[in-house]
């Protein structure tokens, strides 16, 4: 995002050099909070308690990111000593590989407190 930043500002800075700049800008920014928003890079990688999820449902959403569908799933994740239950989460595919409905994936839970935010491990 702050390569965004500096690209619109060099655009608004340099007229010959505006448009270009200034697009350029704007898409890097615009990336980059649809990256934040969609956890990527995961944040927190490696942390949380580590468990088990099962693939309810998957569906390909509209967009992309850096040439990867952006795929949402219905998860039934089941924590150990803990009641299953379910969630859904947008993940893009490079994540993902072969995946299929009632197929038992790693999962991450990130957050104790929010049991719903959860990432792949």
């Amino acid at each position: 995002m702050l390569v965004g930043v500096a690209m619109v500002g060099g655009g608004v800075a340099v007229p010959e050099a505006g448009v270009g700049l200034v697009g350029g800008g704007v898409g890097c920014l615009l990336g980059g909070l649809l990256l934040t928003y969609l956890g990527f890079p995961s944040r927190g990688k490696g942390e949380g308690e580590k468990t088990k999820a099962r693939v309810l449902g998957i569906e390909r959403q509209p967009g992309g990111v850096a040439g990867y569908p952006i795929i949402k799933l219905d998860l039934e994740v089941r924590p150990k000593g803990r009641p299953a239950y379910q969630v859904t989460r947008k993940f893009t595919a490079f994540k993902l590989r072969k995946l299929e409905v009632g197929k038992e994936i790693d999962v991450r839970l990130t957050d104790p407190a929010n049991p719903e935010k959860i990432d792949l491990a």
